[in-house]
């Protein structure tokens, strides 16, 4: 059961990454969600972890729109 949340997880973050990188943005609701599931997921992996740290740096430092 943890490997079946744990890979629809990834699938999850993989569809959240790819979306962003292709258009340069991210919606305030998406940008809440990968930070609530950095905060929440004591399962996830290490390279979904650092995937979504990159995202939420780029936000921090304006190479990815944050949009309302």
């Amino acid at each position: 059961m943890v490997r079946h949340v744990q890979a629809m997880h990834s699938y999850t973050v993989a569809k959240l990454i790819q979306k962003v990188a292709s258009s340069g943005q991210i919606s305030r609701k998406d940008y809440m969600h990968l930070t609530s599931m950095i905060l929440s997921m004591t399962t996830m992996t290490p390279f979904d972890r650092r995937r979504i740290n990159q995202v939420l740096d780029a936000v921090q430092t304006q190479q990815i729109t944050l949009l309302d």
